[in-house]
């Protein structure tokens, strides 16, 4: 008859590499998707910056996942598990400060939406002005119809863009509060 204990340590040491595989496999994943997003990147272009702020928050469970595993895998190994620690620690914060971007980027945004739809709202204001000429009444009529619709735009503009900042501002501080919880713990852990 076997030893039990003997049978569950080679148990807990099958399960830590299976968490191990897991881990990396998740870290491996989001490291080749973030490569991938910067192939194009246009660090001036907002547009770029909430796109791929977005696609890092959208993706960010696979990173908290990944380094949880592994930190769970090196937790007999106080030197490795600090260093991952103080990375999850490093990557927490690099999500904190992605929110206070993604914030600001989102106002300009909204800022560039409301001037284009202003901007082209006048132009076809403008064109009809011109073009019609001795029916003052029905041009009339279409431009408070533009108005009305510039108006409805804009208010769907912000809503959109509103929306998407605070699912992008979630997906990123709420994992990055979680890699800063996970690289105190790994840093606290004995």
């Amino acid at each position: 008859m076997q030893n039990p204990l003997v049978l569950r340590d080679v148990r807990v040491d099958s399960l830590k590499a299976i968490c191990l595989v897991i881990g990396i496999t998740s870290l491996a994943i989001f490291a080749w998707n973030i490569l991938a997003l910067t192939l194009t990147a246009d660090l001036y272009s907002v547009q770029w910056r909430v796109n791929f702020l977005e696609q890092v928050g959208s993706r960010s469970f696979a990173l908290l996942f990944g380094f949880g595993l592994v930190l769970y895998y090196l937790s007999g190994n106080r030197i490795l598990s600090k260093r991952v620690a103080f990375v999850c620690l490093m990557t927490g914060i690099l999500f904190q400060m992605g929110c206070i971007l993604i914030i600001h980027d989102t106002l300009t945004l909204q800022e560039q939406a409301f001037a284009n739809i202003a901007r082209q709202s006048q132009q076809v204001k403008t064109e009809i002005q011109e073009n019609v000429e001795g029916a003052e009444r029905e041009v009339e009529q279409a431009i408070q119809q533009i108005t009305v619709e510039e108006g409805e735009l804009q208010q769907r503009a912000k809503s959109d863009i509103t929306r998407a900042g605070i699912v992008s501002l979630g997906n990123l501080f709420i994992p990055g509060l979680g890699l800063l919880l996970l690289g105190r713990i790994g840093l606290k852990s004995k």
